[in-house]
């Protein structure tokens, strides 16, 4: 069969927590965002509610680190919120902060020629907090071509991190704070 592949925006792989949006797939352009919302846990293990993966202009700009080994030393590094693309609830009483809980409620997608959006609810994991985050990321498909990530924080006990495992090569620095990835 010759007819080319076309890989759209889609929600088909949800019954696994994944959500896709895409634009410009086989082009130089193509952009191309995974996020990760599962209403039931994954047996992969990672604390990775609400976090995504980012290609624009099909250079990778954000990613999942993946994981070096399961039977290593470093699996709970790789496997924990701080090193995905999340927001995390400070731990009551303590200077750290929680993993994201291992289900999301994801509350709606939709995908259409101009714009892809999709919205879901983590709660605070600490324990008898009634706080929710909600992450909304919309898709601007026409000529803006951007992602726009609006994440609200409703009634937590405690504070909030937001974490961002961007590609680069080296260490930067702005404003006095390192940014590293």
């Amino acid at each position: 069969d010759s007819t080319p592949l076309k890989l759209n925006s889609t929600d088909k792989y949800s019954w696994n927590g994944v959500y896709l949006f895409r634009d410009g797939f086989g082009t130089a352009d193509e952009t191309f965002m995974s996020i990760m919302a599962n209403k039931t846990p994954l047996g992969h293990g990672h604390f990775d509610q609400g976090s995504f993966t980012l290609y624009a202009g099909s250079t990778p700009l954000v990613l999942d680190p993946g994981v070096e080994s399961y039977f290593a030393t470093t699996k709970a590094w790789y496997t924990g919120s701080s090193s995905h693309s999340t927001m995390q609830f400070a731990k009551a009483g303590s200077a750290s902060y929680l993993d994201t809980p291992s289900i999301s409620d994801n509350q709606r997608f939709s995908t259409n020629d101009a714009i892809d959006t999709m919205s879901l609810r983590i709660s605070d994991p600490n324990a008898g907090s009634a706080g929710k985050h909600t992450r909304s990321i919309a898709y601007v498909k026409t000529d803006l071509d951007a992602v726009v990530i609006w994440d609200q924080v409703k009634g937590a006990s405690t504070g909030t991190v937001w974490n961002l495992p961007v590609v680069a090569s080296k260490l930067s620095e702005i404003d006095g704070n390192k940014v590293e990835s």
